[in-house]
């Protein structure tokens, strides 16, 4: 199993970008390899081992939205600590870019976590309504990243990394 250390090292850090996290997590692919005692396994089961040894790490850095006061910044909890690109300040810049309707109804939504069933109730507007301004306002934010930023995603479609397409600009 040794044989794959390195590899698998790099597959994590590719996806973590924290070089000590990353060799934690590689110690934990390996430990729970040993303890299913398969020391002839594939090297696609390792591999297995640590995609699921990766979404695990981004289930448990995930915070409940009840947890959060309304003064803490929802949106850098769920983002890797070494970020090239500073999204915090760039979702800020989209925000204002956008609609103000949408935007507050993206962040009822999406950043403070109010179900979309609630939020329509109190907004006086038909849930549908409500899901296709939500849709739009997210398709938009989404376009503006795009064309600043090439973005990362895990496959639970956290960001996992951003670089800029303009290398000139400090900020999204």
């Amino acid at each position: 199993m040794t044989q794959y250390y390195q590899s698998i090292l790099k597959y994590i850090k590719s996806r973590i970008n924290n070089l000590e996290t990353a060799r934690d997590l590689t110690q934990e692919v390996f430990l729970k390899i040993e303890k299913a005692r398969a020391s002839n396994m594939s090297k696609s089961y390792v591999y297995t081992v640590a995609k699921n040894i990766i979404v695990d790490y981004y289930r448990k850095r995930a915070v409940p939205t009840d947890e959060l006061s309304d003064n803490e910044n929802v949106l850098s909890s769920y983002l890797p600590d070494d970020l090239d690109c500073r999204l915090e300040d760039c979702l800020q810049d989209y925000l204002y870019q956008i609609d103000e309707e949408s935007a507050r109804l993206l962040v009822e939504s999406d950043l403070k976590g109010t179900s979309q069933k609630e939020l329509a109730q109190s907004s006086g507007i038909e849930y549908a309504t409500l899901r296709s301004k939500i849709q739009r306002g997210r398709k938009k934010i989404r376009s503006m990243f795009d064309e600043d930023c090439h973005l990362e995603l895990s496959t639970t479609g956290k960001v996992i990394g951003c670089e800029y397409k303009n290398k000139k600009k400090s900020s999204c």
